[in-house]
This record gives structure tokens, C-alpha cells and sequence, in this order.
């Protein structure tokens, strides 16, 4: 994930590490850190005994918008390795900009590193309220009013459709419904244990506080 990069450079080293010891034993000899010994493990600028006939390496990026630089050299150099003519990589990469090539990137097509784009649609309401579901379904009961996913689904998927939101959401949502239930405690006024769900006003509230807008708190 390359969230967890402290900055872009980074990405190569981390990569580097996470190579099996008979891709990374060719680049022993190589001077220098990230890049360049990364290059000589995948492109086979470096001959090696241990290197097999036919060996391909796999690297997923994700968040790969974190790698966003002033002059995109990190992305750049990426892209070209996996189109270097003695390359052994495959590169996927995992964007939130769906323009993150065309825009950020255009000499790639110069280069001929033009990768293939694949756009996936964002979450509709309904897949969010599935997806939540299918979580909620290990517990041993009901824990949501369904009107409630049902709001939480509607909203965020208007706003985004991200999953993130919708489980942050989820999250919030239940931490006020037990933060009420433990002030009001745990009997009704008849004696009986009182039925604890996430109610539609729970997760009004939490939507409210996950989309909240840093302008409108700045100005509060």
C-alpha cells in the first residue's frame, strides 16, 4: 500500500524487500539503494545464475496516488521498468483518479509505456448495503435497524461511493447507539432488558460528523 510510504522514493525499497532472495541475489552487486538496485533485479541488466527461464514478478500497488511527485519521476521510472525489453515484471496499479495516466502522465504514450486502464463504477447504494450486511452477519444478531444501512448506503454512495465511508460510518454510528444505552442503562421502565440497535438517528448523526466539512467547522 503505498500509503505507508513516508514519501514516494520510498516505493522502490520497499518493493526491493518484499522480492523473493532468488530475484534480489542478482542486484547484490549493484551500487546504490531503491532504484537502481530494483532495476537490476527486474529488468536483467544484471546476469544471474538464480534467475529462472521465464520468471515473472508480480507487484500490485495500491493507493498508487501517494506516489504523486512535481515531476512524476517516481511514476515514470515505475511504468518504464515494467516496459523494459528484458523486464520481469508485471505492474497493476491501484488508482483513485481515474484519469491518474492521462492527466498526470502523458509522456508515457512518447515513451511507449502506455499501460491499460480498466475503470471500475463506484459503489451504488444498494452494493453498500450488501457489502455492509455480508459483514454484519458473523455477529450473533441484529445490530442495525435496517433503515439505517439503508440511509448510510444512500448517502455515501451519493458523495462517493466509497466502502471506507460507509464502515467509518457503520463505526460511529455504533459507538453513539452504546454511548446512549450505557447512560440510559441496560433495563426499560418495566424491568425488561431494553433492545439495543443502531437506529436511523444514530446514523444520521454519524454521517453527519463523517462528512462533516473542515470549512464549516473553521468557520464555527
Amino acid at each position: 500500500n503505498c500509503m505507508t510510504c513516508k514519501e514516494p522514493r520510498e516505493v522502490f525499497g520497499r518493493i526491493f524487500e518484499a522480492l523473493p532472495r532468488h530475484v534480489t541475489a542478482c542486484a547484490a552487486e549493484v551500487a546504490g539503494e531503491g532504484l537502481q538496485r530494483l532495476g537490476a533485479a527486474l529488468t536483467g541488466r544484471v546476469k544471474a545464475a538464480t534467475r529462472r527461464p521465464g520468471d515473472m514478478v508480480l507487484v500490485v500497488l495500491d493507493e498508487m496516488d501517494h506516489l504523486v511527485t512535481k515531476g512524476q519521476e517516481v511514476l515514470y521510472n515505475l511504468f518504464q521498468m515494467a516496459y523494459h525489453p528484458d523486464s520481469t515484471v508485471l505492474l497493476v496499479g491501484v488508482a483513485n483518479s481515474i484519469d491518474l495516466v492521462h492527466r498526470l502522465l502523458p509522456r508515457l504514450h512518447a515513451l511507449g509505456c502506455q499501460p491499460d486502464t480498466v475503470h471500475f463504477r463506484a459503489y451504488g447504494h444498494g452494493d453498500l448495503r450488501r457489502l455492509v450486511e455480508q459483514r454484519l452477519a458473523a455477529l450473533p444478531g441484529p445490530v442495525f435497524e435496517p433503515m439505517a444501512l439503508e440511509l448510510c448506503g444512500r448517502k455515501v454512495a451519493a458523495a462517493a461511493g466509497d466502502m471506507r465511508r460507509a464502515l467509518g460510518a457503520c463505526a460511529l454510528a455504533l459507538d453513539l447507539a452504546v454511548e446512549e444505552h450505557t447512560s440510559d442503562g441496560e433495563n426499560s421502565d418495566d424491568g425488561n432488558p431494553k433492545e439495543h440497535r443502531v437506529t436511523m438517528r444514530h446514523m444520521a448523526q454519524a454521517l453527519g460528523r463523517v462528512f462533516r466539512s473542515p470549512v464549516v467547522d473553521a468557520i464555527r
